[in-house]
């Protein structure tokens, strides 16, 4: 699974996690990376028009958290899909795709107008899917104001099967 933001004006890394990685990958020792620096939070500045992508991990779940900005139009996200299997919405109005290797699951998306300091929820947040692309769909809220979208994923199988499966937010 590979998330691949349209536009980034910036990434940078939030959150040091104080521990390491290392990428064996094929037998060119040249191509393995080792000690890379993890990192709680990775932001992406601008993946979409007035929009900014944050991935990072609650509860051993991945998240991404999407920042509206005020007047930033969130029908422009989209999720698109590649590799096996095509995406589906689930009877909850979550997505669930099968892509050979495994299934990987997105919940229903929860989106919260931020008022200052407090959050109030928009109710019935749902995905709309046509073809391998999902698009969120939020019923009318306060475009004056910023807001909060935090969808969960979740799956069943080891994530970065390989390059023939992935997704692109």
């Amino acid at each position: 699974l590979r998330f691949a933001p349209h536009g980034c004006r910036r990434l940078f890394p939030e959150e040091p996690a104080g521990s390491h990685a290392n990428y064996f990958s094929g037998t060119d020792p040249a191509k393995w990376r080792i000690k890379v620096r993890q990192f709680r939070r990775v932001v992406c500045e601008g993946a979409y028009p007035g929009i900014d992508l944050t991935f990072h991990g609650d509860r051993g779940q991945l998240e991404l958290d999407y920042l509206v900005s005020p007047r930033a139009d969130p029908g422009s996200i989209r999720l698109r899909f590649e590799g096996g299997g095509t995406p589906a919405l689930r009877n909850d109005h979550g997505l669930q795709w099968d892509f050979g290797r495994g299934q990987l699951s997105l919940d229903v998306p929860r989106a919260f107008e931020k008022h200052g300091d407090r959050e109030v929820e928009i109710e019935g947040v749902r995905y709309r899917v046509k073809g391998r692309t999902a698009r969120l769909d939020l019923p009318a809220h306060d475009r004056r104001r910023p807001i909060l979208i935090d969808p969960v994923i979740s799956y069943s199988t080891y994530i970065g099967a390989g390059a023939a499966a992935y997704a692109a937010a």
